[in-house]
């Protein structure tokens, strides 16, 4: 939000800012085994979140509790809490709720926590997912091999990689347009987003994605209906590269 401020708490060489900038080649870090790390988010008017998310973490190898708080008549107050078994992508959505101060606070921390991105904000509840949809359930990676001149294998380089999916919406009314889905392709144009496939079934199934190319262009596909086809790219850190 325009005008909103961040502070964090507990970090090493004021890296709290990366794990909002959007970008994956650096993170925060906690750089103490004590005290309860925070970052914390105020904000120039309410706003109204139901959902949150964390990518890039090594909250499960390390035994640590992620909890969110609302600053509410004059004191924090929880509203979630998560104690992952594993370093997946955590999305969770909640009971929505409007202020205008957030914190995400870990407990349990060590010296060597680490956060690639938060996101605190809105979900946008997708209508049924049209055949052909690949889930995004695999770490996908690509592999490098270099050989000599005679064929022999000098080494094999493993990397991880981005996935290329493709997100169908379709049976959108003009209203739903402007209420639902323009908001999040005015933030998808500029920023990345995590997109859970089957939060209801498979809530543990997230990704970190964004815009391969341009923002779609909603079309006109059935009388009186729009449909929307979303390029992307994700990526699924099942660990910490």
């Amino acid at each position: 939000q325009q005008g909103a401020t961040l502070t964090y708490s507990h970090e090493v060489d004021s890296s709290g800012a990366y794990a909002h900038d959007n970008l994956l080649y650096d993170r925060w870090m906690h750089g103490q085994s004590s005290g309860t790390p925070y970052i914390q988010t105020q904000l120039t008017a309410t706003h109204e979140i139901d959902t949150w998310s964390l990518f890039g973490h090594n909250f499960g190898l390390n035994g640590a509790t992620i909890t969110l708080h609302r600053y509410n008549s004059g004191a924090w107050t929880q509203i979630d809490t998560v104690t992952p078994s594993d370093d997946s992508p955590i999305f969770r959505r909640i009971t929505a709720v409007s202020d205008t101060r957030f914190r995400v606070q870990i407990t349990n921390p060590t010296a060597d926590d680490e956060l690639y991105h938060v996101a605190v904000g809105a979900a946008l509840q997708l209508k049924p997912l049209n055949t052909g949809f690949r889930p995004p359930m695999f770490e996908q990676f690509k592999a490098t091999n270099s050989v000599n001149s005679h064929g022999v294998l000098l080494g094999r380089s493993v990397s991880k990689a981005t996935r290329d999916i493709t997100i169908k919406q379709a049976a959108i009314t003009t209203a739903e347009l402007y209420s639902d889905f323009k908001g999040w392709l005015d933030h998808a144009v500029l920023l990345p987003f995590m997109f859970c496939w089957n939060y209801e079934s498979y809530p543990g199934d997230s990704v970190f994605c964004w815009l391969d190319n341009t923002a779609p262009e909603p079309v006109y596909s059935n009388l009186c209906h729009l449909s929307i086809d979303m390029r992307v790219k994700a990526m699924l850190w099942q660990s910490i590269p």
